[in-house]
């Protein structure tokens, strides 16, 4: 649990202080859903990783998510270009249980980004010493 806090806290303030395109990025947090569960365990930390969309090995689970993001932006017919960084709480049963927005390039890309998690299917959850636990996933949509 401390683990996975003070990677969550070293990226953001790694984001918060890093540079592009000579600009700095504000962190911006849009969206946090009350999570009442204490035991979160971070992605890199767990022994079984949750899966996307019926995948069978991370790699495919994070192909898979990607090309998920991709669809959805183009269903949405978004026009304005960037890139969204966001923290997901995949819970026990799979589904989103919380999320947040790390970074953003653009604001009115945020909304977008909510609607898009707030629409993911359920994942295979994450496992760790035996039992199904919450997992801190960190991922992008990119707006292109």
């Amino acid at each position: 649990m401390k683990l996975g806090l003070l990677i969550i806290i070293l990226f953001i303030v790694k984001q918060s202080f890093s540079q592009t395109d000579s600009s700095f990025v504000k962190q911006k947090e849009v969206i946090v859903i009350e999570n009442k569960s204490s035991n979160i365990y971070s992605y890199h930390s767990i022994e079984i990783k949750p899966l996307f969309d019926k995948t069978t090995c991370s790699e495919k689970s994070e192909l898979e998510l990607r090309k998920y993001f991709e669809k959805k932006v183009k269903q949405l017919k978004v026009t304005e270009k960037g890139e969204v960084y966001l923290n997901l709480v995949i819970g026990e049963d799979g589904i989103i249980k919380d999320f947040k927005i790390l970074t953003s390039d653009n604001e009115a890309l945020n909304e977008h980004a909510v609607t898009i998690i707030k629409n993911l299917p359920p994942w295979k959850p994450g496992v760790h010493n035996g039992n199904k636990v919450e997992v801190s996933y960190n991922t992008v949509i990119k707006f292109e």
